[in-house]
This record gives C-alpha cells, sequence and structure tokens, in this order.
C-alpha cells in the first residue's frame, strides 16, 4: 500500500473512529440539560470537512457575547500543527449569527440518531447552544456523492449556521492573523460541556 494510500485509509478510519465517539458521548446530552448552561459564550462549535484523499480539516470556534472568539484549526490531511487564533468579529457578523441562533428551526432541531459513519467525502457539525435553562446540542453529518456514499446533506434548519462557520473562518483567515503563541486550548471544550 503506498504512504498515501495508508495515510489516507488511516484518516478514515480514525474519522470513523472519532465520530462514532461523538455520536456516543453526545446522544445523551442532545435530549437532556444536565444542569444550567455555560452563558459565557453564544455559541461553540466545530466544522470538520472531509475530502479524502485531498484533505481533511477541523475548525473549532467559540464565539463569546462581546464577539470574541476563539478559534482553532487542524489539518490532518495533510498534516499540519494546530493553529490557534484570538480576535473579534465585525458587529454585523455578530448580529447576523444571534439572528439565525434564534430562528425557530434551529431552535427546534434535534440530533438525530447515527451509527457509526466512515466520512470520506462530507461535512461534520457538531454544536453547543445556550438556551436559557438548558443547553442544545447537535451533531450532525452531511455526506457527498461519492462511490459508495449516497448524498445525505445536513437538515434545512442548521444550512445558515454552516453557511455563516464558513463564511467567518474565510474572513478571519484573510484577515491574516498570527497564531497565539502557546495557546492554552485549540479545542472548543466541547466534551466538557
Amino acid at each position: 500500500m503506498s504512504r498515501q494510500a495508508q495515510s489516507w485509509s488511516n484518516g478514515s478510519a480514525m474519522r470513523t473512529l472519532w465520530f462514532a465517539f461523538l455520536v456516543v458521548i453526545t446522544m445523551p446530552l442532545a435530549v437532556s440539560a444536565q444542569g444550567p448552561p455555560d452563558s459565557s459564550f453564544v455559541v461553540r462549535l466545530q466544522y470538520m470537512k472531509d475530502d479524502l484523499p485531498n484533505s481533511s480539516t477541523s475548525t473549532c470556534l467559540t464565539i463569546f457575547p462581546d464577539g470574541r472568539f476563539h478559534m482553532g484549526q487542524l489539518s490532518e490531511f495533510p498534516r499540519s500543527g494546530p493553529r490557534v487564533f484570538e480576535d473579534s468579529l465585525p458587529v454585523e457578523s455578530l448580529k447576523s449569527l444571534s439572528t439565525i441562533l434564534e430562528a425557530q428551526g434551529l431552535k427546534d432541531q434535534r440530533t438525530v440518531a447515527l451509527g457509526p459513519v466512515t466520512i470520506a467525502h462530507g461535512e461534520i457539525v457538531w454544536a453547543l447552544i445556550p438556551r436559557g435553562e438548558a443547553t442544545q446540542r447537535l451533531l450532525f453529518a452531511a455526506l457527498w456523492a461519492s462511490a459508495g456514499q449516497s448524498p445525505k446533506p445536513f437538515p434545512a434548519s442548521l444550512d445558515p449556521l454552516v453557511q455563516w462557520v464558513q463564511e467567518t473562518m474565510k474572513a478571519i483567515n484573510q484577515r491574516k492573523l498570527r497564531p497565539l503563541k502557546n495557546p492554552q486550548s485549540a479545542d472548543c471544550w466541547l466534551v466538557r460541556q
């Protein structure tokens, strides 16, 4: 097996295991909240995109009420170390996010039970959204049409959030911010919630 094929195979297996792990740990949490939500953030989310064997990336984003953000980026294929950025969103971007998070369709959205899924071509979104006395927890995978996979889009109510994340990541990357030196964390603390 070639080195590139072996790397792709290992990455695909890891993504399957990671996604199965996410489903197992979050499914009970998607239904019931454990204690009051942490209102110190507006949303915490992780967006993963796989287009193997070409690329596999993960972005973790925490947005705070005052517009500050913490963003961690990691490329699994091609391999690169994590990079962490902190700065503030423009006011209009924060307002747009607030409008998206308050949409009734998104508020009513619930994670659907999923089994282990191998994602070679698709996206995963995992989000925590404080909502009064509870925290909404969402986990969805969208599969692109490819050999052996039928296309499966995100639920329509999730599309505005996914589009906002993609546009925001692009805008942040265009700002050419310097990554933090010795960051405390490259994740969004999703598992600890």
